[in-house]
C-alpha cells in the first residue's frame, strides 16, 4: 500500500466521520427539540392537574363540613326523637295508672 492509498484512504474516513458527526449532530438537535416539546406539554398538564386537583379538595373541604353538620344534625333529631318517646312511654304508664284507677 503506497503512500498515496493511505491518503486516500484518511480522506475517505474522515468524510464518512464528518458525515456521521453531521448526521449525529442533526439527530441530536431534533431529539432535543422533541424532548422539550413534551416537557413543555407535561408541564401544562401538570400545572391543569394542579388547579383541578386545588378546586377538587376545596369541594371536599366543604363536602366535609356538610357531612359533619349533617351528622351532628342527625345525632340532635336521635336524641330528640328519644326524648319524645320516653316521654311518650311515661304518659302511657301514667293513664294506664289512672284508667287502673277509675271504679
Amino acid at each position: 500500500m503506497t503512500e498515496e492509498d493511505r491518503n486516500a484512504i484518511a480522506e475517505i474516513v474522515g468524510a464518512a466521520e464528518q458525515r456521521i458527526v453531521t448526521a449525529t449532530t442533526a439527530n441530536l438537535s431534533d431529539l432535543r427539540g422533541e424532548l422539550i416539546r413534551r416537557l413543555d406539554t407535561i408541564e401544562r398538564r401538570t400545572e391543569r392537574m394542579e388547579t383541578n386537583l386545588h378546586a377538587l379538595l376545596l369541594q371536599t373541604a366543604g363536602m366535609s363540613k356538610s357531612l359533619s353538620q349533617a351528622e351532628a344534625l342527625d345525632s340532635s333529631f336521635a336524641a330528640q326523637l328519644s326524648a319524645q318517646q320516653r316521654a311518650i312511654d311515661e304518659l302511657y304508664q301514667r293513664l294506664a295508672r289512672i284508667e287502673g284507677q277509675r271504679p
